[in-house]
């Protein structure tokens, strides 16, 4: 019976219109198990995954009106995340015709299955009035949901709105509330409100402060700032830009140094732009290397451009690299004799240099064994670039053999110091080895009782990818193996699960079962996971300070991490501090 079902429903299938489901084999580099469950089970997690991987052009071809067909299928059968990016791809566009009232379909959907992610963007979708007009009641309702779920956009939109009184009576207290919550949480324009005075961020219940509205809102870089329409609106621009609003600044230097809506005057623009790359404002970051690069507004000096284009790479910026690159270059064939010459450099700058000397064969004979050396040293010296470019070596097996694993741990060291490419590079390595384990495993894991963390681990879902980890290393339901956990420890862990970023901590903390004993990185999982407020987090990296354990040891640190453990109740914690004599 099962099986004439089966065929009855292939039947069935293959009457289908197109628009339903695709007769047509998928591109070979789909996974074809899941192309068999999202066909012929019409599994509604299958069709999210195939669509994902249009979307993406995850070993296939990028094509977002395939992906939006089986994004529509699996929604329709109310799968959450699949209703999301529909949602957002017809809010922007996204490889699709613009749609405000369906993508607001689409994300309600989601935001109903407490999905913080479409519950933020509904928010802004009625904030900001993309459906075609404002509700600011509406918005409120799906931030708070949003933040409720520790969502920092949503906590600090929501801050922001009430503490300000933007289209709202103004609330500081309530304000003041969720915009810390999104400061400890990682978003560093909510601290720079929480320090500016009350008369520029102030409002009305009318709304009518649209001026600080562009800037505490909008967070996007305003390279390309606005026309100054009034000369009202370019007092208020000033007076927030004063009063340390960093976009504010940032735009105002842009202004002096376009002559938008102002008379041009390179020297004010160096001068705001600086006080907002002092800040931390990445584009701003750049724009002053490149200033200082050129001599505009202000003496030019390779030096300071260096500084602040490697300030502004290590915040993302890809150009400020290219940039950052071609000086360095430029100062490597100045510096190649007295480089050279020296075979005791111990300057992790100078050595960092002569890795990328030799491995460009600039001024030197090319040598990539030599270049990686020299990068191992600056490296093992906490120099990010060279972490850096010391994963690339290891993935690509430039100068030495590949090594993945090598690769991951350099890649991780620099991402845990704030690199991003570093972080994306990471998770390029980690989508690759999802999709071979896939590929592989999936099908002869189909009977295993690890088969619907699978499923749930594949959509991109953090709680499954932190059990499916869980299982691989203790052995549960699936062979045990150990980097294999890992790997789905730190895929959920870069995606905010706190407990995976509390056992990775944990493993890297104590060593295990072809693991690497590894300080650095284990601080930095367990940092993450006491930042959200794990109290076994919060202790072991009391423990890490007391001991002075791959970091500078700091009683006061330490005994700041035992007490927030310890009002949690960690007994632990509490015993510390009980027989800490010089606490």
């Amino acid at each position: 019976m099962p099986r004439l079902l089966l065929l009855l429903a292939l039947l069935l299938l293959a009457l289908l219109p197109c628009s339903a489901v695709s007769a047509a084999e998928p591109p070979s580099a789909i996974d074809h198990t899941m192309y068999k469950l999202a066909t012929e089970m019409n599994d509604a997690p299958a069709q999210y995954f195939i669509g994902r991987k249009y979307y993406l052009g995850s070993n296939t071809a990028e094509n977002k009106a395939e992906a939006a067909r089986w994004l529509e299928m699996a929604a329709a059968k109310g799968h959450t995340k699949a209703a999301y990016y529909l949602g957002i791809m017809h809010l922007y566009g996204d490889g699709i015709q613009k749609n405000a009232v369906v993508a607001q379909k689409f994300l309600t959907l989601a935001a109903n299955t407490n999905y913080a992610d479409a519950q933020y963007e509904l928010g802004n979708l009625y904030f900001f009035g993309h459906n075609g007009s404002k509700d600011i009641e509406q918005a409120l309702r799906w931030y708070e949901s949003a933040a409720r779920e520790r969502h920092a956009n949503a906590q600090f939109q929501l801050g922001k709105i009430l503490y300000g009184g933007i289209g709202v009576k103004e609330d500081r207290t309530l304000g003041k509330k969720w915009l810390e919550l999104a400061s400890e949480n990682g978003i560093a324009k909510a601290r720079e409100i929480l320090n500016t005075t009350p008369s520029t961020t102030g409002g009305s219940d009318t709304g009518g402060n649209d001026n600080a509205l562009l800037y505490m809102v909008n967070t996007a870089a305003l390279e390309n700032a606005t026309p100054i329409s009034t000369e009202s609106a370019l007092k208020q621009e000033i007076l927030m830009a004063e009063n340390g609003i960093v976009d504010a600044q940032y735009a105002l230097g842009i202004r002096f140094l376009t002559g938008n809506g102002v008379d041009k005057n390179p020297h004010k623009a160096a001068e705001w732009i600086r006080k907002a790359a002092e800040q931390e404002h990445a584009g701003a970051q750049y724009r002053l290397g490149i200033m200082y690069r050129d001599g505009v507004g202000v003496p030019p000096s390779e030096d300071n451009a260096i500084k602040w284009l490697r300030l502004a790479s290590n915040r993302g910026i890809s150009k400020a690299q290219r940039d950052l690159n071609a000086l360095q270059r430029n100062q490597l064939l100045a510096r190649k004799n007295e480089l050279t010459s020296n075979p005791a450099v111990t300057d992790p700058e100078a050595q960092f240099a002569l890795g990328l000397m030799y491995i460009d064969g600039k001024g030197v004979d090319k040598d990539t064994g030599a270049a990686l050396q020299w990068f191992l040293k600056a490296a093992q010296q906490d120099h990010l670039e060279a972490q850096f470019r010391l994963g690339e070596m290891y993935q690509g097996g430039i100068g030495v053999e590949p090594d993945l694993k090598s690769a991951k741990l350099w890649y991780s060291r620099a991402a845990g110091k704030g690199l991003e490419q570093a972080s994306k590079a990471l998770e390029g390595i980690l989508r690759t080895e999802e999709q071979r384990f896939l590929n592989k495993e999936l099908q002869s894991l189909k009977n295993s009782p690890i088969y619907p963390y699978l499923l749930n681990a594949i959509q991109g879902h953090a709680s499954a990818k932190y059990e499916v980890g869980i299982m691989y290393i203790k052995g549960e339901h699936a062979p045990q193996d150990i980097q294999e956990g890992i790997r789905w420890l730190q895929n959920a862990a870069i995606n905010g699960h706190t407990l995976a970023q509390l056992e990775l901590g944990k493993i890297y903390m104590n060593g295990a079962q072809s693991v690497e004993q590894d300080y650095l990185i284990a601080f930095k999982w367990l940092e993450k996971a006491a930042q959200r407020g794990n109290s076994d987090a919060q202790y072991h990296l009391g423990n890490m300070y007391h001991s002075g354990l791959g970091i500078t040891k700091s009683n006061d640190k330490a005994v700041n991490w035992f007490n927030l453990a310890a009002r949690q109740g960690h007994k632990d914690a509490r015993d510390f501090l009980v027989g800490c004599k010089n606490c």
